[in-house]
C-alpha cells in the first residue's frame, strides 16, 4: 500500500507506476538491498556500509518497492559545507528494467540533491554499461572525464555531470514521505 504523499510524488514526475513507491531506505531493507547488490558485476556495497548508509544523515538513500519487494535503489552522497552531490549507486532489478524505475530514483535523487543545497550531480559510471549511459544522457549528464582502470576489475569509468536546478526547480520540495527524518541539513529550495 502506498501513501498518499508517495502517490502525489509520482504523478508530479509523470510515471505510472500504480503498484510501487520510491521511499528513504530502512534498516529492515538490509537483506533486500544485499540481493540487488548480487547483480553488481564488481564493487559491491557490504552489509555492514549499507547499514552506514542507512543511517548516516550525509547520505540519501532511497528504495524503490513494488508489492512489498525492494527492486531498485540508489544512494547519494553529500558534503558538508558542499554545494556538489555525488551519485553513488543506482540498480534496479535485471527483471524490472526497461519500465522507468531508474529514471524515477534519479528524478528523486536530482530532487533530493537540490533540496539540500545541491547544484550539481555528479557520478562515475562503467564505459560498457549503454543502458546506464543511455539514461544519463537523457536525463541531461555531460561526460567531463575518462579514467581508466578504475573499478575492481580495471575497467574504465566515465565521470559525469550535471547542473541541478534547472530541470528540478518546479518541485519545491520532496513529498513528506521522502524526508529524512531528524535531518537538519534539508532546506527547501523556494
Amino acid at each position: 500500500m502506498l501513501h498518499a504523499d508517495s502517490l502525489a510524488f509520482q504523478a508530479a514526475v509523470e510515471i505510472d507506476h500504480s503498484d510501487g513507491g520510491i521511499r528513504p531506505a530502512r534498516l529492515d531493507d538490509l537483506p533486500s538491498l544485499l540481493e540487488l547488490e548480487r547483480h553488481f558485476p564488481t564493487d559491491r556495497l557490504s552489509r555492514r556500509s549499507l547499514r552506514r548508509l542507512i543511517l548516516q544523515t550525509q547520505t540519501g538513500l532511497f528504495v524503490y518497492e513494488e508489492n512489498a519487494v525492494v527492486i531498485g535503489d540508489i544512494v547519494v552522497l553529500y558534503r558538508r559545507n558542499s554545494t556538489r552531490a555525488r551519485l553513488y549507486s543506482l540498480i534496479v532489478h535485471p527483471a524490472c528494467q526497461g519500465r522507468g524505475i531508474a529514471t524515477a530514483l534519479l528524478s528523486v535523487a536530482e530532487r533530493a540533491a537540490t533540496q539540500r543545497g545541491c547544484d550539481v550531480l555528479s557520478l562515475e559510471v562503467r564505459a560498457d554499461n549503454g543502458a546506464a549511459l543511455h539514461l544519463y544522457q537523457k536525463m541531461g549528464y555531460t561526460m567531463i572525464a575518462r579514467v581508466e582502470n578504475y573499478y575492481d576489475d580495471q575497467s574504465p569509468a566515465l565521470r559525469l555531470e550535471k547542473e541541478l536546478g534547472r530541470s528540478c526547480v518546479f518541485f519545491a520540495s520532496l513529498p513528506a514521505a521522502l524526508e529524512r527524518p531528524g535531518c537538519t541539513s534539508c532546506t527547501p529550495v523556494r
